[in-house]
């Protein structure tokens, strides 16, 4: 393209030192955006890494490259006085730039607005008012509860169409349409990727330039089909992405001026503090690859959020089934009511969630279902939802603390809240592979990322896929007017199943990623605007992986 950067010339050996890890941390404080990047080799040679960047960067980029002058700490390091770290970039973004284009994205993303949102708590605080002070006068009862009921009826409709308009703008917004994707993608990708990154990532190294790959071609008009040739390998990226950048799809955004993203050049995790792995109650879940799977969809079925769709509101999709393996000992859990009536699958309340994680050696664990969020602020509220199975005494029970100070409200006890996994790991204890598929399952969008996720790892998982945003149902991804999406033939359901068949490979992370690699061509080449629909990001960008190892490192 006339006037884009020249890539510098391929050192020879460059490929040979390029870095295996890059990091990448941001955080919002006041008025500016502040992020920082390094990158590591396995191996510690952190000689042969930098070498590796300087030889792929231009030097005004690498002008900004500080290498810290600590003593070196790994064997290879010492050996020749290198220092721990490779070399360290910093720098910040004025928030003002960066938060136009990250309210674009989170309007086009599931969820009430604002407006509805302060309309819902409004409301609330009404009713929160008179629940508080009753009429002293009998003649004022029944005008009371009338009242009352009315506030109810508001905050049920309020929702059922906040929702509607969510989903609307949604399946109309960034994550799906192309044009609009591209802007804002490329805006966030300059603004959020430092250039130190970008370019390294798009530069050609020895070993694509021996082999001739490079980005894949699209054409707008040749049928989708599946790549000839395995997708060649690419460096790994950490981000650690502060509370403000929790939704950001990062594998979508743009890394140079061709409209080649992230994904198509890296691997990308998602990245927690050291801290959260250090006097963890349980250990860390061993690895058994030939192990049974529990697999628990749709367990709550909506009966306790009765204006939330439910994910099935049928029969369990063929495609579940399809992969259960009773002969190897897999359990298939959840499901609607009429697969509960038929005797095809057993409830799961929060308790028969227990008895299955303790009673089982399971190889993972995948959960569809819906996440409930009772307070907006806290992370540890975060909580996934179950059968509320009313026979049984113990889960209608508040989890409370030693000296008797509950933990959850009662009406709450059908769901497992981070704060009460926090509290007793060893009641639902993992396997080491977990996937929450469900909505903002993922807790990086808290100051603290105390929800799920950390649940998770003091519970003994290791690998934990998680999902950003509000994920919609199969039923809403047709456009009005359309033939409505069968429940299980739709994008989320595909989503759901291509992260549970990567969570059996070998590596998942690169098994989603060739799975999401195959959604971008496949969306970039739709013609039609149910097929973009079908494979937009808005379903595939969604899941953010965690990769932890069994315990901190140490110095």
């Amino acid at each position: 393209m006339t006037g884009a950067r020249q890539p510098p010339p391929v050192a020879p050996d460059a490929a040979a030192g390029a870095p295996t890890v890059w990091w990448l941390g941001l955080w919002r404080a006041g008025e500016n955006l502040y992020w920082w990047t390094t990158a590591t080799r396995g191996d510690g040679d952190n000689h042969a890494a930098r070498r590796a960047v300087q030889a792929r960067v231009s030097p005004e980029t690498w002008a900004s490259v500080r290498v810290p002058p600590q003593p070196a700490s790994g064997p290879a390091g010492r050996a020749r006085g290198e220092p721990d770290t490779a070399f360290v970039v910093a720098g910040a973004q004025p928030w003002t730039e960066v938060e136009p284009l990250l309210a674009l994205l989170l309007d086009g993303l599931p969820g009430r607005d604002e407006t509805a949102e302060q309309r819902r708590r409004d409301l609330e605080r009404q009713r929160a008012r008179m629940q508080q002070n009753p009429p002293p006068d009998q003649d004022e009862h029944e005008a009371y509860w009338s009242a009352l009921f009315d506030i109810g009826q508001q905050l049920a409709d309020l929702e059922v169409t906040a929702v509607a308009e969510s989903l609307q703008r949604a399946w109309t917004g960034p994550l799906v349409d192309p044009a609009a994707n591209r802007d804002l993608c490329a805006g966030l990708g300059r603004l959020l990727l430092p250039a130190v990154l970008r370019e390294y990532l798009t530069a050609p190294s020895a070993a694509t330039a021996a082999s001739g790959e490079g980005a894949p071609e699209l054409s707008d008009e040749a049928p989708p089909s599946p790549p000839q040739r395995s997708v060649p390998d690419v460096p790994t990226l950490v981000i650690a992405p502060g509370p403000d950048l929790g939704a950001v799809p990062w594998e979508l955004l743009t890394v140079d001026d061709t409209d080649r993203r992230l994904v198509e050049v890296a691997r990308v995790r998602g990245g927690v503090s050291p801290a959260s792995l250090v006097d963890l109650p349980l250990p860390a879940a061993p690895h058994r690859p030939q192990g049974p799977v529990l697999r628990v969809v749709d367990p709550s079925r909506s009966r306790t959020r009765p204006t939330a769709l439910p994910i099935y509101p049928e029969q369990l999709p063929d495609a579940w089934r399809d992969r259960h393996d009773p002969a190897r000992g897999d359990v298939l859990a959840g499901g609607s009511d009429e697969d509960a009536a038929a005797g095809r699958l057993p409830r799961c309340s929060r308790q028969q969630f227990s008895a299955l994680l303790t009673e089982g050696s399971w190889s993972r664990l995948l959960y569809l279902g819906h996440v409930s969020v009772s307070d907006e602020l806290s992370p540890t509220a975060a909580a996934l939802e179950f059968d509320p199975d009313l026979r049984s005494w113990a889960d209608r029970q508040p989890m409370q603390t030693d000296d008797g100070r509950l933990l959850e409200r009662p009406r709450h006890t059908h769901a497992l809240s981070a704060r009460v996994w926090l509290h007793a790991p060893q009641r639902w204890p993992l396997p080491r592979r977990v996937a929450f598929i469900a909505c903002q399952a993922d807790d990086s969008r808290y100051a603290e990322q105390v929800g799920l996720t950390l649940a998770a790892i003091h519970a003994g998982a290791r690998v934990i896929t998680a999902t950003r945003w509000t994920l919609p149902t199969d039923q809403t991804a047709g456009a009005p007017g359309e033939p409505q999406v069968a429940a299980g033939h739709g994008p989320t359901t595909a989503l759901a199943l291509a992260v549970d068949e990567a969570h059996g490979a070998a590596d998942p992370v690169a098994a989603l990623r060739a799975w999401q690699l195959r959604q971008l061509r496949l969306w970039r080449q739709a013609n039609t605007a149910a097929s973009r629909r079908r494979h937009a990001p808005l379903i595939w960008a969604a899941p953010v992986t965690y990769v932890l190892p069994d315990e901190p490192s140490t110095p």
